[in-house]
C-alpha cells in the first residue's frame, strides 16, 4: 500500500514550506527523487522538505557563485550518490533533485534504496520557471527530447 500526502503552505512573503507524509510499505527511510528539466522547480520543492538535500548543482557552487564545468559532470553526480549513501548510513531520509531525464539515472538510486531498505519516491516537477543557472535553451531542448517516463512517478 502506498499513501502519499504533500502539504504545501505559501506564506505572505511567498515562501513555500512543504511536507511529504509517507506511509510506504513500512520503510523507515526514504529516498525522494525530484526530476524535471531546468526551471521546473526541483530545487525549490526539495529545499522545502526539511530533510537532507543533494543535487549535482551543489558541486558547482564555489563561494556562493555557480561555476558549471561540463568536464566535472561525473564528479558532481558522484558527490550526490556519496552524500545520499552517507545519509542513509546514518538513518536519515534524503531528497535528490536532478534532471533524471532517463530511467537508468533513477535506477542507480533505486538500487541504493533497495540496499538500505529505503522506500523510493519519484516526483516529477512540472513548473515553468526560468532556470537559475541560465541553462541554454538548446540544452533544455535536448533534455526534453531524451525524457523517459518512470513507472510509478508522481506527476
Amino acid at each position: 500500500m502506498k499513501v502519499i500526502a504533500i502539504f504545501c503552505t505559501i506564506y505572505v512573503d511567498k515562501a513555500i514550506k512543504c511536507s511529504i507524509i509517507l506511509s510506504l510499505n513500512g520503510a523507515e527511510m526514504r529516498i525522494i527523487l525530484i526530476r524535471g528539466i531546468p526551471g521546473s522547480g526541483k530545487s525549490t520543492l526539495a529545499r522545502t522538505l526539511g530533510i537532507d538535500h543533494f543535487e549535482a548543482d551543489q558541486y558547482f557552487m564555489l563561494s556562493g557563485e555557480y561555476r558549471f564545468d561540463a568536464s566535472k559532470f561525473k564528479q558532481a553526480h558522484g558527490m550526490c550518490m556519496f552524500n545520499t549513501r552517507s545519509s542513509l548510513e546514518s538513518g536519515r531520509d534524503v531528497v535528490v533533485s536532478n534532471t533524471f531525464t532517463q530511467v537508468w539515472e533513477i535506477e542507480i538510486y533505486a538500487e541504493m534504496a533497495k540496499e538500505f531498505g529505503a522506500e523510493l519516491l519519484v516526483i516529477t516537477a512540472k513548473g515553468n520557471y526560468k532556470s537559475v543557472h541560465d541553462v541554454p535553451d538548446e540544452a533544455v531542448k535536448r533534455m526534453f527530447n531524451r525524457w523517459e517516463p518512470y513507472p510509478g512517478e508522481i506527476l
